[in-house]
């Protein structure tokens, strides 16, 4: 992981290129650990098209059929976002942020933007949160982030991999232990609080150097929280979205990623890439077999066909808007997981075989009912 980013960060240095927000410089590196990646402001977007922009699945429903089959979702229809518990991750996320404003005395260089996805535990509470500012050093003009990683376990924040630990100094705050130093290139503090939340804070230049002191500090490591609400739809859905880029972002193939505060339901919409050009979109989700349809539907054509010994049924859509779309399914011992995937030059959006892999991947049989997507 740290190799490719020291690449990335390398080629983008080398080109020149307008300044742009961090959020529109998000970057999602391969996702090859159970975790979310961290996201990473600068160039190195432009230069090494990894990652372009995402169209979200909604939330109970599909926006819009696909095929000539009836689909629908299990859910009900999405309710008013006011009223959804991803308003919490939303919410906490922006008054964390302001958090960080107030308690270090900061002058934001961007107005505020939700620019990471948050994860979720096995309960669907939000498992970390990484409220951002972004400031602008007034002696050379450079451009950098301030940011706290709140979370409920350390390995989350991926602090003890990549920082100091376990050589950190130390210092004690309300009776638990504050390790400080670096983490990769930028100035940190990490400690467990009594209740379990880990917060870790990071600064890209040393403390005193932006005017920053030790109350300061120890007042960001008291003063942040993460919401307790349960949102099944953002769990799932962030699940999805990870084991989908740990399978399909391999080589020059990558996913098409972008708007995170949209990230909730029980259908992942993105679009392919391939050497950076768009290829087409790619759709995931699951149903229950309980509720799954056995035999070919009208409107389509179907065949079962073996990749790398394991039976895949494809389904290709015959006329309509998707013509010539297929999905490729496969029966686990509770839920049929299945890729919708657009024809591209001769073959489809994704190499098959790592369709294979996401579609057996054993995840999918922690499937809730109110994330199965029913096609009856």
């Amino acid at each position: 992981m740290r190799d490719l980013e020291d690449r990335l960060h390398a080629l983008a240095a080398s080109i020149d290129v307008p300044p742009t927000s961090p959020h529109d410089d998000l970057v999602r590196g391969r996702r090859r650990r159970r975790r979310h990646q961290w996201t990473a402001a600068g160039s190195a977007l432009a230069a090494a098209s990894v990652v372009v922009a995402l169209a979200w699945g909604g939330g109970g429903t599909r926006a819009e059929p696909v095929g000539p089959a009836d689909r629908s979702s299990s859910t009900e229809a999405p309710t008013d976002r006011a009223q959804d518990p991803e308003v919490d991750a939303l919410s906490s996320d922006r008054q964390l942020h302001d958090v960080l404003v107030d308690r270090l005395g900061l002058e934001s260089t961007y107005p505020y933007r939700f620019s990471f996805q948050p994860s979720y535990d096995r309960l669907g509470r939000v498992d970390m949160l990484v409220p951002t500012v972004v400031v602008r050093d007034d002696r050379t003009g450079e451009v950098g982030e301030v940011s706290a990683r709140v979370s409920r376990s350390w390995g989350a924040t991926e602090w003890r991999e990549f920082s100091c630990h376990p050589g950190c100094a130390t210092y004690e705050l309300d009776g638990r232990v504050v390790e400080v130093g670096r983490y990769a290139n930028q100035w940190g503090w990490a400690t467990q609080r009594e209740d379990g939340t880990v917060v870790v804070l990071l600064l890209p230049q040393p403390a005193a150097a932006m005017g920053i002191d030790r109350v300061q500090v120890d007042a960001v490591l008291r003063d942040v929280w993460l919401p307790d609400a349960v949102d099944e739809d953002a769990a799932w859905h962030a699940r999805m979205l990870e084991r989908g880029l740990w399978h399909f972002m391999v080589g020059r193939d990558s996913v098409v990623t972008g708007d995170l505060a949209d990230a909730t339901g029980p259908t992942v919409v993105a679009s392919s890439s391939i050497g950076g050009m768009v290829a087409g979109e790619v759709r995931w989700e699951g149903e229950l077999l309980a509720t799954a349809p056995t035999g070919c539907p009208a409107g389509f054509r179907c065949e079962v066909r073996d990749i790398e010994d394991t039976a895949f049924t494809f389904r290709w859509i015959e006329g309509g808007e998707h013509d010539g779309w297929v999905w490729v399914e496969h029966d686990g011992p509770r839920v049929r997981s299945r890729v919708l995937l657009e024809p591209w030059g001769d073959g489809v959006s994704v190499p098959l075989e790592r369709v294979a892999g996401l579609l057996t991947d054993p995840f999918w049989q922690d499937l809730a009912p109110s994330q199965s997507v029913t096609t009856g």
